[in-house]
């Protein structure tokens, strides 16, 4: 890193809560973009 360029955040989840939540949901499903998918019958019925 570069001086003076951010290296991290702090948030208040007791007011920001609910959009880290949201927010958090989108990295996952990113992350998760590649993996083969599995149908709800071969999830629970194996």
């Amino acid at each position: 890193m570069r001086r003076g360029e951010r290296q991290a955040v702090l948030i208040d989840l007791a007011e920001w809560g609910e959009l880290w939540e949201d927010f958090y949901d989108v990295l996952v499903a990113r992350s998760r973009r590649e993996e083969q998918e599995v149908s709800w019958q071969e999830l629970f019925y194996g």
